[in-house]
């Protein structure tokens, strides 16, 4: 069975001050090996960037109708989780769950970056896996502003250097490998 890992880093420590209490929580569940530096905090993901926050469905609610704007990262994300906790059928006492997928943290990210210096946020995953497979290696880069959220792949790197190569070139429109020699019993 072959294993698949993720790490992701933000490569700009974030100040504490900026962060809100649930943005805070959120990414801490999302970074599992976030290290706070006296008035900073590094975002480092050993396994995959992602996670749950665990709460009663009251205090869930209760943090959601305190948001000054319903309409950021952590506001979508809490919504998200209400939506789930009513198609579930959920009680006030019930403990519901709040999933930090990408999407989530990256939101908050973004809400973030609007209020930092350089108004921008870089983070970058590798992908590996325990068995060597090329499909299952590369990585990704992720920009984040305050309007937008830039993503690319090492693949479309990879394809945006062969597209410049065959203008330089003008032979590599399809890079098919040689066959190699027949493998001996």
């Amino acid at each position: 069975m072959t294993n698949y890992y993720s790490t992701v880093a933000v490569h700009e420590p974030l100040p504490l001050a900026l962060l809100s209490t649930l943005e805070r929580e959120i990414l801490d569940a999302a970074f599992q090996d976030a290290q706070p530096d006296g008035e900073l905090i590094h975002l480092f993901a050993s396994e995959t960037a992602g996670g749950f926050l665990e709460m009663r469905l009251s205090e869930l609610r209760k943090a959601f109708e305190s948001l000054p704007d319903k309409a950021t990262g952590v506001g979508r994300t809490l919504a998200a989780a209400l939506e789930a906790a009513a198609a579930g059928g959920s009680g006030d006492d019930d403990m519901v769950t709040v999933d930090i997928d990408e999407d989530a943290w990256l939101s908050v990210l973004q809400d973030i970056s609007a209020r930092m210096p350089q108004q921008m946020i870089r983070v970058t995953a590798a992908w590996t896996c325990s068995k060597p497979e090329p499909q299952a290696t590369g990585g990704s880069a992720m920009l984040v502003t305050p309007k937008s959220i830039f993503r690319g792949s090492t693949d479309s790197l990879m394809a945006q250097f062969i597209d410049e190569a065959s203008q330089e070139i003008g032979h590599l429109d399809e890079v098919t490998p040689e066959p190699g020699p027949e493998p001996q019993p």
